[in-house]
């Protein structure tokens, strides 16, 4: 460079070629500045809109070594730190490679990872061609990682928007097994995988898998066995003949209801029966249109609804069991009931005393019953049963 800002300080520091157009190329130095410079321009020098390309002698790292640029706007520089690329006003400006086979371009660090962006006729590829990983950051922060051995770590969530696109998502594909999993360091992993017999989804530790509904728990499978709900569950069968919950087993299967600190209602088959009931110190209780029918207590009896009135006369009880009053001298009384037909098999008897109170018959209808009785002296009141 010495030498040549000799020759341009002998030839008015600067070397032209002309052609009939004007200056097309111009060699020159610049001896004024405190970083000397080597500069080549092509163009007019009328116009200042020629090709530039610069070389200078730095004095701290942060001074440019040479630079790119057209007319005043800078397009490349290079400093001791790296090289920038700044498209400014020209549309498209950037670096671009082009090559017929596969152009690439690499950035490497010495001894260390190398990066390369390349693109061939099927694909554009990015990444590191070294035993290294690739890290995608944003803002400096890493996002994403590509292992050299296979898989991808992902620093938070991964959105996946499927917009206008049907059946858009996250597509696992394998030939052996293929699987998606989430790790928690030191904690649960849970895996969703599918081969060629089913599809599975859960925890490969020992922890329990839970679903979630509105980020509330509702259904926890547990690591030693067994299905927790928290509220109910709603079986819908739909058109399906026969849908519904099935539980199978080789001993005595069983479904339990349990409410904490109360009672345990059991439902359980064996080879030999199907039971249903408690399985603490807590009676049955059967229910139609949520209304108690039937009680079975603990100490082996049994209740039945049951209606006391004080109506004398005809009365309606819709109910399994009653009373009906009938006045001194009477010698009958009707009961309406929706549960009776004139099949049903219905028992009554006297239940306060009178010396001449004895039912004869009962006889059953359509919707109600009449209790015969020889004549009461005073208004007896008579209890009675229905068994259909």
């Amino acid at each position: 460079m010495n030498a040549l800002k000799r020759i341009a300080k002998y030839l008015h520091a600067s070397v032209i070629l002309r052609n009939t157009t004007g200056v097309t190329l111009e060699l020159r130095t610049d001896l004024t500045t405190t970083t000397d410079a080597l500069e080549i321009i092509g163009g007019k020098a009328s116009s200042n809109t020629g090709a530039r390309f610069k070389l200078f002698k730095p004095v701290s790292n942060t001074d440019p070594v040479a630079r790119i640029q057209v007319g005043a706007t800078v397009l490349g520089e290079w400093t001791n730190t790296g090289y920038t690329i700044d498209g400014g006003a020209i549309s498209g400006g950037g670096l671009t490679v082009i090559g017929a086979s596969s152009p690439k371009t690499s950035v490497q660090a010495i001894g260390g990872a190398t990066v390369e962006a390349q693109a061939d006729g099927a694909a554009g590829y990015l990444g590191t061609v070294t035993n290294h990983p690739t890290v995608i950051r944003s803002n400096s922060v890493e996002q994403l990682r590509a292992l050299p051995g296979g898989g991808v770590e992902v620093n938070k969530q991964v959105t996946v928007a499927a917009g206008a696109v049907s059946g858009a998502g996250v597509v696992v594909t394998g030939s052996s097994s293929p699987k998606m999993s989430v790790q928690v360091a030191a904690g649960a992993t849970v895996e969703m995988q599918g081969d060629g017999a089913a599809g599975y989804l859960g925890t490969v530790t020992n922890h329990p898998a839970i679903i979630r509904a509105n980020s509330v728990e509702q259904v926890r499978a547990l690591t030693t066995g067994g299905l927790e709900v928290v509220k109910q569950v709603t079986i819908t069968g739909g058109a399906a003949v026969g849908a519904g919950l099935t539980i199978t087993g080789s001993n005595s299967p069983k479904i339990a209801l349990q409410i904490e600190s109360g009672p345990t209602a059991e439902l359980q088959g064996d080879t030999n029966a199907a039971y249903f009931g408690t399985s603490t110190n807590h009676p049955v209780l059967l229910r139609v249109n949520n209304t108690d029918y039937h009680k079975f207590r603990v100490d082996g009896g049994i209740e039945v609804p049951f209606t006391n009135t004080a109506t004398v006369g005809t009365v309606q009880i819709n109910k399994m069991s009653g009373t009906a009053n009938i006045a001194a001298a009477g010698t009958s009384v009707v009961v309406t009931n929706s549960l009776v037909s004139a099949t049903s098999r219905i028992f009554a008897v006297a239940s306060t005393a009178d010396v001449t109170a004895r039912v004869t018959s009962v006889v059953p209808a359509t919707g109600s019953f009449t209790i015969n009785t020889a004549a009461v002296t005073a208004q007896t009141s008579f209890a009675w049963f229905v068994w259909s």
